[in-house]
């Protein structure tokens, strides 16, 4: 994975998403999102853009995007499944890639869907954890709103991961702010390839981790 673009380039893809997206709600992931709620260049080169959006709104979201020459079937899980699962799919605007991952609500738990366009792995993560501590709404520094995954979700995945990168964002997230309660409560089991298992299969799976 290159890293190839500058903050202000994947900040101008994302706006034109939401403009695209008009009205449907999309919660932007990765090492953007301080930076953003900060009113700062990130003074670093990323590759991607990662978003939440609802199953629900899946079906709407095709529609929109199927209407644009940003759609191809080929980078959307559903076409490559024939229909029987949905991981989400990607786009890109301006040559930047952009994923679009559906998240749903089951028993007081949130299953996360994402697979990658490009190596064809299709991934769940089940997390303990309610819809408000996920994702959240943010005003930046200049009175912009955001809708992003929640800064104590991001920052704990940013920890795990431990590169330089991430050591910077974790910086950018301290100097806006977080929840350092929410942030202790917080445990992200690593997503594992759950093609062709049932939701029971994997729960029992994560209860093990749980438990």
């Amino acid at each position: 994975m290159i890293e190839q673009y500058s903050f202000n380039e994947v900040k101008k893809s994302y706006e034109k998403l939401l403009a695209i997206l008009n009205g449907i709600d999309v919660y932007v992931c990765g090492g953007i999102v301080p930076y953003l709620l900060l009113g700062e260049d990130s003074n670093r080169l990323h590759h991607d853009i990662d978003c939440i959006v609802a199953m629900d709104d899946m079906k709407e979201i095709r529609n929109v995007l199927s209407k644009t020459d940003y759609y191809v079937e080929n980078d959307d899980s559903l076409f490559l499944l024939k229909g029987n699962d949905d991981y989400g799919l990607e786009i890109k605007i301006n040559g930047i890639s952009i994923g679009l991952y559906p998240y749903k609500v089951n028993d007081n738990k949130i299953i996360q869907y994402s697979f990658n366009a490009d190596n064809r792995r299709f991934k769940i993560k089940i997390l303990n954890d309610s819809r408000n501590n996920y994702l959240k709404e943010y005003k930046s520094s200049a009175g912009i709103k955001y809708k992003t995954i929640s800064l104590e979700y991001l920052r704990k995945s940013k920890e795990l991961a431990s590169r330089d990168k991430d050591l910077e964002d974790i910086k950018a997230i301290d100097r806006y702010g977080y929840d350092m309660l929410l942030y202790n409560h917080i445990i992200i089991p690593n997503p594992v390839n759950y093609l062709n298992k049932s939701l029971d299969e994997i729960q029992k799976e994560y209860n093990n981790i749980f438990n």
